[in-house]
């Protein structure tokens, strides 16, 4: 598909062009106000309460991302800037400027030092977001061309010497983080790339794609492995690895997001309830893999202005129900952009143009949590 008609054909808020609006001040926060979330089923799930409300966007918010550390939000919106905040205690940091269209995506190096950022520019930008490693903190460090249209997604396997990017012009391109060299050119979908994940052991790329399709890649080799596609056939507006490298959480606009066993190439649990046909929402796996018998949960994005909040069953058993644990209420437009921190155990979003702020929730009862330990 032309990219020009891929982009009318995928109506994603932060690709419209936007009224200019007074700018915001850099940090609002909110009093908390508990959320209307569903009863907890277990001891791990809680009502959440937002604890934070960042206000400083002036367009769309089009992701949130913790930092692996803990330590940071960053926040990438289609006013064409990147926002770094506290992910401790809500402050604004600094804000990263210099991509010339909106930012779709961004992606944290390992040692939440670099930062990726993705653009309808058609280019990827790093930056030294936190100044770590004796740099300037928030200096773009390179610029990553060779795509021809839209640069939706971006991320870094968790050695952080390699990116990987998809794009409207229907490729995933495989970039060395540290010189900015493309390594290959994946010719990945018939559609616009919509998600790219590495698995943690890097050794694995998934991709996702309008055209329905997630692909599983040879991170080494860049051969397409398998084909995961369902009997619906859904334009796919993410997919994102589980920890284990064997299970992927796939949000699709069908208003389903489904949890596949890759080796097996099946569905194991289906998710719905909340809103997804038009935009292309986050969603992934949140699970505090250093708490003993922690639940398994994934998370998601909606267009009804919700964070929804499923628990999942341990293992591999196929069909096995998924619970809806908890509703998060508090936003006033949708909620393309989430993320979820297990060192914090906080959850963060991001909502379009009729609300242009980032919450970062908390479990009831608990709005004062320590800070991560260092």
């Amino acid at each position: 598909m032309d990219p020009t008609a891929a982009a009318a054909a995928l109506p994603l808020e932060h690709h419209q062009q936007q009224p200019a609006v007074p700018p915001a001040e850099p940090m609002d926060m909110d009093a908390p106000a508990p959320a209307n979330g569903a009863p907890a089923a277990d001891p791990h799930a809680h009502d959440w309460a937002v604890q934070y409300t960042l206000k400083g966007h002036t367009k769309a918010v089009s992701v949130v991302k913790f930092s692996p550390d803990a330590r940071w939000v960053a926040s990438g919106s289609a006013d064409k800037t990147v926002k770094l905040w506290s992910a401790v205690d809500g402050r604004f940091e600094r804000t990263l400027s210099g991509h010339v269209q909106g930012v779709n995506d961004v992606a944290w190096s390992a040692d939440s030092v670099y930062l990726a950022t993705a653009s309808d520019d058609a280019r990827i930008r790093v930056w030294n977001a936190t100044g770590g490693h004796g740099g300037v903190a928030g200096a773009c460090l390179r610029v990553l061309e060779g795509h021809t249209s839209h640069v939706f997604c971006v991320a870094f396997n968790h050695q952080s010497n390699l990116l990987a990017s998809g794009s409207f012009d229907e490729t995933v391109r495989v970039w060395d983080a540290a010189t900015g060299v493309c390594l290959r050119v994946l010719p990945a979908h018939s559609d616009p790339v919509t998600s790219v994940h590495f698995s943690r052991d890097g050794t694995l790329i998934v991709s996702a794609s309008y055209d329905g399709l997630v692909r599983i890649w040879d991170a080494r080799t860049g051969l397409c492995l398998r084909t995961l596609v369902h009997s619906e056939n859904a334009p796919v507006g993410c997919a994102r690895f589980a920890s284990n490298g064997k299970h992927l959480a796939v949000a699709t606009l069908d208003s389903t997001v489904r949890v596949w066993d890759v080796h097996r190439a099946e569905v194991l649990h289906e998710m719905a309830g909340h809103a997804n046909q038009r935009f292309c929402l986050f969603a992934g796996f949140a699970v505090r893999e250093h708490v003993p018998e922690a639940e398994y949960y994934v998370l998601s994005g909606s267009e009804d202005r919700n964070v929804y909040l499923w628990r999942i069953p341990k293992g591999d058993v196929k069909d096995e129900k998924a619970e809806l644990v908890a509703t998060l209420v508090g936003h006033r437009d949708a909620v393309l952009a989430v993320d979820y921190s297990p060192e914090l155990h906080r959850i963060a979003s991001g909502s379009l143009d009729g609300d242009r702020s980032v919450k970062i929730w908390v479990p009831a009862g608990s709005l004062l949590p320590p800070p991560p330990s260092s």
